[in-house]
């Protein structure tokens, strides 16, 4: 008897323990997840603002004109509501593939491929149609992006031919160089850019919305060295792709 009097103070305080834990993580959800926090997948078709300049200003060499290849990326999207009105947002959806076209309009040298992501800070209004149940969400988004640029050079340009036929005609093998000459180009990531973004987010059901958006990405033109190698000696100079670029896309997204 006088043991089991021992335990009862010791098994109360396990049990109020216990509760309390599972008390505090469900307040914490409650609180700062639930209705919250937005989790899905975004689809983004970049467009550019600029494809082509006069031949007395082409970007670099001969190469005047950009031709939209790859435009199009899904992503992870992410969204937390702050409060009714302010909300954080980052999307990984941007993607561009622009293969540089010479000035005689006959073959591309390579592609110039833009990859980035954004995070932006979200002005929103929710429209209910009845209390407690919300329809239509516009919003605003200001923020930044982060762009990385890569050249993706076409095997006859890269390994000094003329053409593509050339290139096909006399190469023995892939990587083949004409006479020891060889060509490359190095770009440079752009710094943040500044972006904005205009959209608005339907209800779907009690935990899915789906957002549609337009957003404008403000990049610097995209700095490059075009190089050349060969026996007799190197060459460089420098030069810039335009890269300003906007967006119409989808998200599709969970609320929990």
């Amino acid at each position: 008897m006088l043991g089991m009097a021992a335990l009862a103070p010791l098994a109360a305080v396990a049990q109020n323990w216990g509760t309390t834990s599972f008390e505090e993580e469900d307040t914490f959800f409650d609180n700062y997840v639930k209705g919250r926090l937005h989790i899905g997948l975004s689809y983004a078709k970049m467009s550019m603002d600029e494809t082509s300049t006069p031949h007395e200003k082409a970007y670099l060499g001969n190469l005047d004109t950009l031709r939209e290849d790859d435009m199009g990326q899904v992503g992870i999207t992410l969204k937390y509501d702050f409060c009714k009105y302010l909300a954080v947002m980052f999307a990984d959806d941007m993607h561009a593939k622009l293969s540089a076209w010479n000035n005689s309009g006959l073959s591309s040298d390579g592609s110039l491929v833009l990859d980035g992501w954004t995070l932006q800070a979200i002005g929103q209004y929710p429209w209910e149609i009845e209390e407690g149940k919300v329809v239509l969400t516009p919003y605003i988004g200001l923020g930044f992006s982060d762009i990385s640029a890569s050249w993706s050079y076409a095997n006859w340009w890269h390994y000094g031919w003329s053409s593509p036929d050339s290139y096909a005609e006399f190469a023995s093998y892939p990587t083949e160089k004409r006479n020891g000459y060889s060509r490359w180009m190095i770009p440079e990531s752009p710094s943040n850019a500044f972006t904005y973004t205009l959209g608005v987010v339907v209800q779907l059901f009690q935990h899915l919305d789906i957002d549609f958006f337009y957003r404008v990405v403000d990049l610097d033109d995209v700095e490059a060295d075009f190089r050349t190698g060969s026996a007799t000696g190197h060459f460089m100079t420098h030069g810039a792709f335009p890269a300003k670029f906007s967006a119409y896309g989808v998200a599709l997204k969970y609320v929990f």
